[in-house]
């Protein structure tokens, strides 16, 4: 086993023994001629080409995270604004238990109001009636109906072609404590408050 001092000696030995051990002042500076001439291995980033991929690269990076965010965040933005006026609890302008009255008293509402075959209401809601809205700015119909128990249900309806809307990603969402259900049927979304 070795000591501190022969440590230290084997350490001073080497570094005396590297310090001898110089390249000719000749072949330094052969060395120093050629590298100006030559562009080494490290300085390939900094050429404008590469840049220029990079930089498209990052925005093409960027840009696809966006489109594919932009998506979950309209969606969230929908899930939010419906929990919001469903708490709100805004009673309906119009008092009808069947869609066709309030088909017709929002007339301003270029699209059916009801949802399709495909896509039924549960048999176990009454419809209350309803009333002009908006959904994320787009003229929407809100329907009241209510659970058996008297809890109070609010359908969103509004159409989603030819807007921002047709990104809404269909599912079940919480916002602000309330169950939201998205669907799209017939070019239209639908939003249900529970």
């Amino acid at each position: 086993m070795s000591t501190n001092s022969e440590r230290r000696d084997l350490d001073n030995h080497l570094r005396a023994h590297y310090a001898a051990q110089r390249l000719p002042a000749e072949r330094v500076a052969r060395i120093l001629a050629v590298s100006d001439t030559v562009a080494g291995p490290a300085s390939w980033w900094r050429r404008p080409q590469w840049l220029a991929a990079a930089a498209a690269l990052v925005l093409l990076i960027g840009g696809a995270g966006f489109w594919w965010r932009a998506p979950v965040r309209m969606t969230a933005r929908v899930a939010a604004e419906v929990a919001h006026n469903h708490l709100k609890g805004e009673a309906p302008e119009v008092q009808a238990d069947r869609f066709g009255p309030i088909q017709l008293a929002l007339a301003k509402l270029y699209f059916p109001l009801a949802p399709s075959a495909a896509h039924p209401l549960p048999d176990r809601l009454t419809l209350v009636g309803g009333r002009y809205c908006s959904v994320q700015g787009e003229p929407a119909a809100q329907i009241r109906l209510l659970e058996p128990d008297g809890h109070p249900c609010t359908l969103y309806v509004t159409r989603s072609t030819g807007n921002r809307l047709a990104s809404v990603r269909p599912g079940e969402y919480e916002a602000a404590g309330v169950r939201v259900r998205i669907w799209h049927d017939e070019g239209r979304l639908f939003a249900m408050a529970l």
